[in-house]
């Protein structure tokens, strides 16, 4: 079936976000970035669409393409000092992401296959507060059909 590659790029992303929605402590996902969001929004989690490598498949007219998307999950902690606790509930989350993607690798049928390429938690200190971010990097296998 020949689809277009936004049209099947989109249902990938939409999945995903899909998905990062099933996670109960998550109240806000965005595709894309944000400069600005209000405390009431967190913890939230941001969609990004990295790089996309196309490559010439067996059969004639398809490519497979591998496309990384990168989940940012993040929170703001107004306190001078992170507990323990803070960071165990935080790194907490980190599983229930892990979880949300655990037993449907294809998406429902959106992509071949998707798994979770890389995993990095960082933190950043403000005056009065800590943020705390967790970066997955997915990757999604699709195919691609030009023509039928």
């Amino acid at each position: 079936m020949v689809e277009s590659f936004d049209t099947k790029y989109q249902a990938i992303i939409g999945a995903i976000e899909d998905k990062i929605g099933t996670v109960s402590t998550i109240k806000t996902v965005y595709i894309g970035k944000r400069t600005r969001v209000a405390d009431s929004e967190l913890p939230l989690a941001f969609i990004i669409p990295q790089d996309s490598v196309f490559t010439a498949f067996s059969l004639r007219n398809t490519y497979l393409i591998r496309s990384e998307i990168d989940i940012v999950v993040y929170n703001k902690y107004a306190k001078q000092v992170m507990t323990s606790a803070d960071y165990k509930s935080f790194m907490g989350l980190a599983g229930d992401i892990a979880n949300a993607f655990r037993g449907d690798s294809t998406l429902g049928g959106t992509c071949r296959m998707l798994f979770i390429s890389r995993y990095r938690p960082d933190y950043a200190e403000g005056q009065g507060y800590f943020e705390l971010f967790q970066v997955f990097t997915v990757v999604a296998e699709w195919l691609w059909v030009t023509e039928a």
